[in-house]
């Protein structure tokens, strides 16, 4: 099944242009990036390798609910609203940082509903899991 569709040449200059560092998961996706000049080029890392070496150990919990964090489109509201209440707790859009990190450190674990079908993993969502000692469900 796809998963997404190829990137325009114009979407990749903006996030070039926008951020600071590029993380694209793929190793194989570097000939999309061949085109820009060496010094944009060099801003992108590729993956997967983003887990630390070390192991991280369950942190433990002070909320028996498990946190969603993240954008909330028509399939993961409808996924959301299939949970009976009172099991998963949802962030506010657009937390980040600190009060992010300090919601998933006080909850039992982090949620993951795929943002379309056919997504396999976001890997942000697990590593920001892992490295806060939680599972991903």
């Amino acid at each position: 099944r796809t998963m997404w569709r190829k990137q325009s040449k114009l979407r990749i200059l903006r996030h070039v242009l926008l951020y600071d560092r590029i993380l694209d998961l793929f190793e194989h996706n570097r000939a999309a990036y061949q085109w820009l000049p060496s010094r944009l080029r060099s801003k992108v890392d590729f993956g997967p390798y983003i887990f630390p070496n070390a192991k991280i150990d369950y942190s433990g919990h002070s909320i028996d609910k498990v946190v969603f964090y993240g954008s909330v489109n028509q399939r993961r509201s409808q996924k959301l609203a299939s949970i009976p209440d009172g099991l998963v707790h949802c962030v506010d859009s657009g937390t980040f940082g600190d009060p992010l990190n300090q919601t998933i450190k006080n909850h039992l674990a982090v949620l993951n509903v795929h943002f379309s079908e056919g997504v396999y993993t976001e890997y942000p969502r697990i590593l920001s899991a892992y490295l806060r000692g939680k599972t991903v469900i």
